[in-house]
Parts: C-alpha cells; sequence; structure tokens
C-alpha cells in the first residue's frame, strides 16, 4: 500500500465552521453515487447505504453547522457531466434539493473546482473580503485528469500570487478539499495520487487536501 492511499483511508479531516471561513459545497451527482457500498451503523446493527444516500446527509450536516456562522447562505452545486448551481441557500432548501436528485451522468470535477473559485474571485472583487474560503468537493470517480490538474495548477499559482501576507499558519485563502466517499478499495485514490504527483511536479501552492467522507469531522469553532 502506497504512503499516499495509507494517509487518505487514514486521514482524519476536520471541516470547520467558523465566523472567519465561508464554505462552498460541491456534491458529485453521477449515476456511480448510486453504487451501495458504504457501511452503516455501529458493531451490532450495521448495513450498508448508497454513496449518494450518506453524501446527502453529511452535506445537510456540514451545512447546518456552517448556517450558524454564514449568515449571507451556504453556496452550494451538484455536479456530473454538466453542474446546478444553487448560491445563498439555507440548510433547509439544500437538503431539498439533495433529496430531489437523482444520481446520473459523468463525473466533470473541474466544473465544480473552477465554480469554487469564481465564486471566490467574486467576493474579493466585491471588496473588504477578509474570510478564508473552504470548497468541499465529494465525489466517488475518477474524472478527466488533464482538465482537472490544470485547472487545479492555474487556481493554485494565481492564489499563490495573490495571497502576500494571507497565508500564514491557517494556510492560503482558498483551498479545496476533496472527501472520496465509497468502499476505500473501490474509491479513486490512485487517480487522486496521480492528481497529487502532478501538482507537486507542477506549482509550489499546496492547496489541496484529499480524504474520505466518512473520516470527515464537522466542527464548529
Amino acid at each position: 500500500m502506497s504512503d499516499f492511499r495509507t494517509q487518505v483511508i487514514q486521514a482524519k479531516i476536520v471541516i470547520l465552521a467558523k465566523d472567519n471561513v465561508d464554505h462552498a459545497l460541491a456534491d458529485d451527482g453521477s449515476g456511480s453515487m448510486n453504487t451501495k457500498d458504504v457501511r452503516t451503523g455501529g458493531r451490532f446493527l450495521s448495513g450498508t447505504t448508497t454513496r449518494w444516500a450518506y453524501t446527502v446527509g453529511r452535506s445537510i450536516e456540514l451545512a447546518r453547522q456552517a448556517e450558524r456562522f454564514d449568515h449571507d447562505g451556504i453556496d452550494f452545486a451538484i455536479f456530473n457531466h454538466g453542474i446546478r448551481i444553487y448560491e445563498s441557500q439555507t440548510s433547509e432548501a439544500i437538503a431539498q434539493t439533495l433529496h430531489s436528485n437523482r444520481p446520473g451522468g459523468g463525473t466533470a470535477t473541474h466544473l465544480a473546482v473552477e465554480w469554487g473559485y469564481q465564486l471566490y474571485q467574486r467576493k474579493v472583487a466585491a471588496g473588504g473580503y477578509n474570510k478564508k474560503f473552504r470548497l468541499t468537493v465529494v465525489t466517488d470517480g475518477e474524472t478527466d485528469l488533464k482538465a482537472l490538474q490544470a485547472t487545479i495548477v492555474r487556481i493554485a499559482n494565481e492564489v499563490g500570487a495573490q495571497a502576500g501576507k494571507q497565508k500564514n499558519e491557517d494556510g492560503y485563502p482558498f483551498n479545496i478539499t476533496f472527501l472520496l466517499v465509497g468502499d476505500e478499495n473501490e474509491i479513486p485514490i490512485d487517480f487522486f495520487e496521480q492528481l497529487d504527483r502532478g501538482l507537486s511536479r507542477l506549482t509550489d501552492h499546496d492547496i489541496v487536501k484529499v480524504g474520505r467522507l466518512e473520516n470527515a469531522e464537522i466542527k464548529s469553532a
């Protein structure tokens, strides 16, 4: 098992909801999210649910936590071969959208990353914006490696050039967390390892984290 695979499987990703952090969430709504391989329950009462059903529950949990601090609404998107955008939403509205969605189609992850960055740029351009921006992308599948890598490299270099003194112990003002959902033997860790290697070679600015949705912990400051 590679070091990267071990790190992704074991990493505890903390998604922190607090005053100075803006959260945007993009959920993979492709057809493979119908796969039923996410373990649920405890030691004596366990079962499996679909990747989509599990994603819905965790996404609503994140939205409710973030809503306590993000009073202008939560920015949210569902992507497959295209992207549907729902900005400035309440957690209740996000829940309704998620419950009414039926997964299908492909996985154009770069569209979700581009949406999140353009949203961040609009907030900065409006003036007086001094929050950290955290884009969380929940996904279960491989995508176009070249498209995703090129998108992230461009964004990372722009963020790195613009950050200046904003980069501190909390990291860059714009960051991306990919949360992989599904059985650990089925999630595309090898794909994201290729992505990680490419990013390390092409940019000095590390704005990406990768972990499992099952290991993500949502905390309020």
